[in-house]
């Protein structure tokens, strides 16, 4: 709740700012899921392959002068990622020991997204397309690591669960962000929003420490989310 309280008061002092600019100022509540990715070398934390979890949002949307408008929208998202291996304790295997683990991590994240916004022409009375452009900003409120040892040769490396920080990453994020998407005006003040968004990080999310090391991660993802759009103006 803290963080959607904090998201919500940044777009509420957006939508003040240019609550004036046209009548059809409008503010949207998302929801959706997302795929990312982190891709890069040598690391060790935050391994390559597609993850997904829930993301939720709120949007203002503030028109200009023709077809051209700006989106300010805020997210929550919550990630998670499963992984396991049963094998042999070294590759390739020394002797006929084998181990078993598994792991989940997981984290939350605020995101905010400036995007400029083209409407396409409208496709039937109260339907529009846009796609938009801009920068992306995030940061990473909590990440855990759930580790768990089913079996294990080591005397030392004892079964059982554990659980830690993620650790050898910063939290900050900063890329660029494309979307594709329909609006609706359904009835009066209110609408429905359907569309995707593509985020491209830029920053080495490595501390400096693994960095020194030839360590590299950068961040992807793809967003579908849909919502109910009002217009205040």
């Amino acid at each position: 709740m803290k963080n959607f309280r904090i998201l919500g008061a940044v777009l509420f002092l957006l939508i003040l700012s240019a609550a004036n600019v046209d009548a059809q100022t409008r503010v949207a509540f998302t929801g959706g899921v997302e795929f990312a990715q982190t891709e890069g070398h040598n690391y060790s934390m935050w391994p390559g392959g597609s993850t997904s979890g829930f993301s939720a949002g709120l949007a203002a949307i503030i028109p200009t002068s023709g077809a051209f408008e700006f989106e300010f929208h805020g997210t929550y998202s919550r990630m998670g990622r499963a992984s396991s291996y049963h094998g042999p304790v070294s590759i390739p295997a020394w002797s006929n020991d084998t181990i078993r683990t598994a792991r989940v991590v997981s984290g939350n994240q605020l995101g905010l997204t400036a995007l400029g916004r083209v409407n396409l022409p409208r496709m039937a009375n109260g339907l529009r397309t846009y796609v938009a452009a801009g920068p992306a900003l995030s940061w990473e409120v909590s990440c855990h690591v759930k580790s768990t040892v089913y079996e294990s040769p080591y005397h030392w490396d004892t079964t059982g669960t554990t659980t830690s920080s993620c650790r050898g990453r910063d939290r900050l994020d900063f890329g660029l962000a494309g979307a594709l998407g329909l609006e609706y005006r359904s009835a009066g003040d209110v609408g429905v929003t359907l569309g995707t968004v593509y985020t491209h990080g830029i920053r080495n999310l490595t501390k400096a420490l693994y960095q020194g090391r030839g360590e590299s991660a950068t961040s992807r993802a793809v967003t579908i989310r849909a919502g109910l759009v009002y217009r205040i103006g």
